[in-house]
This record gives C-alpha cells, structure tokens and sequence, in this order.
C-alpha cells in the first residue's frame, strides 16, 4: 500500500505540473517558481527506500556439520565442509585458527569441560583431538574405529564405536583405553546424564550404560528411531522424524511427555532442565522453543536450510544454531529476535548483528553484500556507520546497549547518491579532475572524494561548491588540479550520501606524458623506548625499529631504484620532528613507494588513537591531546604523502597503569577509517585491551618478528609462483603468525589490527 501511495502522490503532482506549466506560459515569473517548487515536491515524492537482504554466497567456505561450544563460553569450534576445523574465541571476538588435520570427513565434535582440548571422529572412524592453547593436534590410534564423542564431568572421554562399541579414557593417558561391546551396529547419538551413565542411541533403542563398569544397567524403547536427543540433570529428550520432541523422566525411567506441534523432522536438541525449557532445529531449517511447563511451542526463526546444531547458553536465554547454509546465528528466545550471524568465509570470517552492524577480516567482507533485486550493495560501502570492532563479545556479552545506535539495515535505506567523473590532462604531466556528486531519490549527498592510483587526493588540491539543480536536489561540484605519475593514472570518484554510505566508484583512466620514472622507496622508522616520564619506558621499540631500517638499508632485494631511510630514536623522535619528517614525505614523486614504521606507546583518548612521541612528559590525557599524534593527524600527514603507494606498521603497546586505555574498539575504528578513507595499508600491532608482546626469548616484539619474518618470505604463502612479494602479502602473513607466536610464547593471544585500500604493489623479491 505504502509504494501505491507514493506512486499516487506524484500522479497528482505531475497532473499539477501540467496545470503550472499553463500557467508559466501566461504568468512567466509566478510560473516558473510554481515549477521550481512542484519539481522538488515531485523529487521528494518518488523518494526511494530499498529493504535489502543480507547475502554471504560470495564468502561461505561450506556447510557448517557440526559444531562445538566449551562450557565457558570461551571458544566454539565449527566443522565447515567436510573436514575443516575453524576455531573462535568469543571473548576475542574472532576466528583465531583453523586446523586442516583430519584425513577423512568429520562425524562430531566436541570440547572438554576444562575448554582446553576439541576431541572430534571422523569417517574413517579414527579419533583426534586439537589442542585450543597450542594449536597441536593428535590422534587416538587405540581407538576402535568410532564416530560419536561425549565428556563425562571429569574430563574423561566416552567414545561410540561404528561396530557398537564404547570406549572411555582420559586424556592424559590415552593408553589406558577401556574399551566395552554394547551393540552391533553403529550408535545415531550419544549423551551422558547427571549421574555420568552413559547414554547410547540406536536404531529405536537407548542403552544406558555405567561409568565404572561399563554395563548396559538398563534400557529404553524409543519405539521409532530418534534423530536428535540431548540430557540434562534426570531429563532425556529425543526428536522425531515426525517433529515429535519425547520426555523421559530418567529418575523414574517413565515417559514425562510427548509434544507435536514442529514441523519437520527433528535434527538437533538442547535442553535446560532448571528453566524446563528447549529448543530444537529442524531439516528445512527453522528453530523452535518449547516450554516443558506448559507445553508452549514457539517458532524463533531459521536458517535457509537444515539446522545441524542448536545449543542454548546457560540460562536459557539465547541460543546458538549451526546450519547447512553456512552460517551461525545467535537467537533471543524471549524476544524472538535474531542478534548475530556468523560465518566462517574462504579467507577469514564475518560478523553482523541484526541492524547490519558488523565486523570480520577485509578479504571476507569484501564478499558480503546487501541485496534488493537489481540494487547490490558491499557491506564495506556502510563502514562509516556500521563497522563496530569487536562486535561478536559486545553482543554475546550482553553489552548491546553500548553500541551506537543505527538504523536497521534491512529495514530499509536510501540508495547511494550518483557521482560522475571526468578530467583531461594539461601539458602531459597534469590533469584536471571533476567530481560531481548528486541526490539520487531521496540519497542526498554530504560528500564526495577522489583517489589516484587507489590513494585519496587531498581536498587541499581541490575547490568544491553546492549547487541546487532546477528540480530541488543537491550537488556538490569538486574540481582538482592533480600531477600525474608515469604511464596510466586511474582516478575514481566515490559520493557519499546523507546516512553516509558510499557509492560504487566512477572511473576514468588519464595517461601521462611523463616518461617511465625509477621508483625509489622511503622508509621511516620511528622507536621511542625512553620518555620523558621513565614510567613509560618501554624494552623494545628502538631495536625493533632499528631492526627494520637495518633490514632495508642491506636488503638487496628490493624492487626499487634508490633507496632513502630516515630515522628518530627515543628523545629525537618528538612530535615536532615527527612532523617535519611527514613534511618532507609532502614533496616525493608520485612513483615512489613509502614505508613508515612507527614503535612505541598507543592510547585511546575521546575515541581517537594517539601515538605518543617522546616528549610527552605528564601521564595526563591532557598531554597526550597536547602532544600525541592522533589518527586525524596521521589521515592528515599520509594523505599529503607525495607517493601513491604507502604502508603504515604501527608497533603500539597499550601504556599499562600510566595512562588508561579507554574504549580501544573505538581506536581501532579510527585506525581502520584512516585506511579506508585515505586509500594506503595499515597494519597495526594491538587490538582492543591487548598489550602488544615484547619478548626477550625472541629478542623483538612479536610483531616485528613475524614482520621481518614475512620482509624474509619465510611465512609467506604465496598464490603465484614469481617470487615476488607484494605488500599485502607481508600483512596477511603478519596477521596469521602474531596469534600464534604470542600465545606459544606469552600464552596470550595478540591480534593485529590490518586494512587495506590502496593498490597492492611489489615490495621485493624472495
């Protein structure tokens, strides 16, 4: 009704329109401004609102089979595909490893109750587990082939054979396998109750086993085969093919219950025996709640196929649910609302809540989209609004109401505004640019920009002004005088509308008259281990820093012409000099590649991140606001920098009790802005509340390590053969090893920060 409506409107209006432009003819001045008027009233009547839907085709790495929570709620573990372990941390709020280790398909998977080890069985029945602190994996080869794996309290092992066997063992003596016939044929399921008997499930038929003796002491007769069941305290429940959910009263060894208002068959239970409540998913994928009070049957939501996993938290409020789509949700039972997907993508993970706020690695997100019909939009495209780090803690934890308030998404938003482009060059060595950014129903514009070679021009080379065109809507003109670099210079324009979503890039290519140039590189290092207050002394930065300059000053490898370095240490390495240095970065061609590396103190202050130069001689935030250089400083410097290609590592270490670190997802917002917006590669060393890890066992900090590690071509994984090394893959590859290096040798996991716009490039060979 609401679209009729607005169709409706602007009939009306075009039929005065006729009746004005009569008019124009014979009262010319009171005519025109009518037009004026009714061609803006018609402009705000065909108002445009899409309602998208989320798609994550492009990223999915596959199904999700099976899935793990620790009881702490710390990790969970997902089976994606057939053999593909993915590890998150949900206090991290990320996928932090995956482990590749299994020959065959995984059957199940699960976590000891101490949250230390995943146990998972796979088709060639053998048994495995993977260690959730050290990342090693290890396999039960006295295991009798099996398929189904469940913890007894202790953390003792019980184990499903494919020939009816159980086994039951501890970890930690994995020799010592006790090993008892029960059935002939494979087990469906396997639970353990209050009690620790261990409860098997096949054909229509429940074994119940003893712990200690491992006897069959008693049982049940489903009377039809159960295609899901799940246990806690003296409460069994299994589903049906039918969508019946059967209780059983364990205490009593009598039916409790039968209920059959689900619809589909029944293919994963959780139960909370204190609260009486569960829930259940179903093969066409949708999720129900059930009341074992009262019988009350709600259905939550869905996934667009089948549910393999659904696990409420310990106070039955949310649940947890794995499907086949790919995806992981988070669901409300209370409000029925949907509050999290998660996904685990081909390169990385994704993350968004329900208002279509988001996070995750910047290869997945680059694959998810929002959709309505012809109308497909990249979800980095709403990042100035929407991208929240640290988003999947901050939700689970419950901590929703900290975040920023935003529309919801898929209820509706304006398009992109529209931008054009076009330039010519002037003398073969400069160009002009023109950027025209314009309303498109409804969008309005608030601003438009404008990058060459992947790099944002400065608004310093440009003159913009406003202009409202004859039917009421806004444009914003920009004009740039630009210097062009040697060979092709492509230039894109993006516009930027009122709820702040940028459009798809308009482009044209201008080529320079310039010859083809030697590109030189400049590489910065900046360390600051002593300040001017010794409480902020630090170990690390001056060596790490002057590790790098060493490393480039003897590098052989490098694909560049010239090199030219510049260095402030400790005292020197002040926020006036800082300056000068960005100063004369300004005046470099256009061709030339620019490294800067900068170690030392990092904080958070009002939501902006500082990096603390040497001269900050109060721990007060005053001083760091007086003297720090913030991200608006840095966005300022680096779009100034004369080359196009530029890289930024940022070796920060959170200052401890000296100053204190408020709000650092906010932090790493601004770190993340200042690469998107200016177009060059950032890649810093903290992440939220992490101290970044100085190690004297590695005689570096972990980030410079693994960072001269990758400059090396030691763990890089090239997709390409030519031994070439690009400045992207030197970050992916600092990304994947700082996890693991900090946690093998500080047992803490610290999590670079990284993003990138501008074009990748050549650094050097291997």
């Amino acid at each position: 009704m609401k679209n009729k409506y607005i169709i409706s409107s602007a009939v009306i209006i075009l039929l005065s329109a006729f009746f004005i432009d009569s008019a124009h003819a014979r009262f010319p001045s009171r005519g025109a401004q009518a037009a004026r008027m009714t061609r803006s009233a018609i402009s705000r009547a065909l108002d445009l609102r899409i309602r998208p839907t989320l798609n994550f085709e492009k990223i999915i790495a596959g199904p999700v089979s099976s899935l793990a929570l620790s009881a702490d709620e710390h990790y969970l573990v997902t089976v994606i595909g057939k053999n593909k372990l993915r590890l998150w941390d949900l206090n991290a709020g990320r996928e932090v490893a995956v482990s590749s280790a299994a020959q065959g398909d995984i059957i199940n998977v699960e976590i000891s109750p101490d949250s230390t080890l995943c146990f998972y069985t796979c088709s060639d029945g053998s048994v495995h587990s993977w260690n959730l602190k050290t990342l090693e994996s290890k396999v039960y080869k006295s295991c009798p082939p099996s398929n189904l794996i469940a913890f007894h309290k202790d953390g003792r092992v019980a184990v499903g054979g494919l020939k009816g066997e159980l086994s039951q063992f501890n970890p930690a003596d994995s020799k010592n396998i006790s090993i008892h016939k029960i059935g002939d044929s494979p087990f469906q399921a396997i639970e353990i109750n209050e009690a620790g008997q261990v409860l098997l499930a096949t054909g229509k038929s429940i074994y119940i086993v003893d712990k200690a003796s491992s006897n069959v002491v008693d049982k049940i007769s489903t009377g039809t085969t159960p295609t899901a069941i799940a246990c806690d305290g003296n409460t069994l429940i299994w589903g049906t093919k039918k969508g019946q959910l059967v209780v059983w009263n364990l205490k009593t060894n009598s039916q409790a219950n039968i209920y059959k208002k689900i619809n589909g068959t029944i293919t994963s239970i959780d139960i909370n025996s204190k609260s009486r409540k569960t829930v259940c998913g179903t093969e066409d994928g949708r999720l129900y709640s059930v009341n074992l009070k009262n019988g009350k049957t709600e259905e939550i939501g869905g996934h667009s196929k089948k549910i393999t996993f659904v696990r409420m938290d310990n106070i039955a409020e949310n649940a947890l649910t794995a499907s086949e789509d790919g995806t992981c949700k988070l669901w409300n039972l209370k409000s029925k609302q949907l509050q999290l997907t998660m996904v685990s993508a081909v390169d990385g993970w994704a993350v968004v809540d329900s208002k279509g706020r988001f996070d995750g690695t910047q290869a997945a997100l680059e694959g998810v989209e929002w959709q309505d019909g012809e109308h497909v939009i990249n979800i980095n495209k709403f990042s100035q609004v929407y991208y929240e780090p640290n988003l999947l803690p901050r939700v689970m934890g419950g901590k929703s109401s900290e975040l920023k308030d935003v529309d919801t998404v898929s209820e509706g938003i304006h398009l992109a505004a529209n931008v054009e482009i076009n330039g010519k060059a002037r003398g073969g060595q400069d160009a002009i640019i023109r950027v025209v950014g314009s309303d498109q129903q409804g969008s309005g514009i608030r601003d438009v920009k404008l990058y060459q070679n992947g790099k944002r021009v400065s608004d310093g080379k440009g003159k913009t002004t406003t202009k409202e065109t004859e039917d009421g809507k806004k444009e914003l003109i920009s004009e740039y005088n630009v210097t062009l670099g040697s060979g092709e210079n492509v230039f894109s324009a993006v516009a930027v509308n009122d709820e702040q979503l940028e459009s798809d890039p308009a482009e044209i290519v201008i080529k320079s008259g310039r010859p083809e140039a030697k590109r030189n590189i400049w590489i910065v290092t900046i360390g600051v281990n002593k300040y001017a207050i010794a409480d902020l002394n630090l170990d690390y930065a001056r060596p790490d820093a002057q590790s790098l300059y060493k490393y480039f000053d003897e590098n052989t490898q490098l694909m560049v012409n010239k090199k030219k370095l510049l260095a402030l240490y400790d005292e020197k390495a002040s926020s006036q000099s800082i300056n000068k240095i960005f100063n004369t970065l300004q005046y470099i061609p256009r061709d030339d590649l620019v490294v800067i590396y900068m170690a030392g103190h990092g904080i958070i202050v009002d939501d902006e991140w500082y990096f603390l130069p040497s001269n900050i001689n109060a721990a007060s935030e005053e001083q760091v606001l007086k003297n720090g250089i913030s991200t608006k400083e840095l966005k300022q410097h680096v779009e100034s920098v004369g080359a196009d290609r530029v890289v930024l590592f940022l070796d920060a270490c959170q200052s401890g009790g000296a100053l204190s670190p408020i709000k650092n997802f906010k932090g790493i917002k601004s770190l993340r802005m200042l690469a998107r917006d200016v177009g060059v590669h950032i890649l810093a060393a903290t992440d939220r509340e992490q101290f970044a890890v100085e190690l004297e066992s590695l005689g570096h900090g972990v980030f410079t390590y693994s960072l001269l590690h990758a400059l090396d071509g030691k763990n890089i994984k090239s997709k390409t053969d030519d031994q070439i090394i690009t400045i992207r893959e030197i970050m992916t590859a600092v990304e994947r090893e700082v996890p693991a290096l900090s946690k093998k040798f500080a047992n803490y996991a610290q999590f670079p920060v990284s993003h990138s716009r501008g074009n990748d490039f050549n650094l050097l060979k291997k």
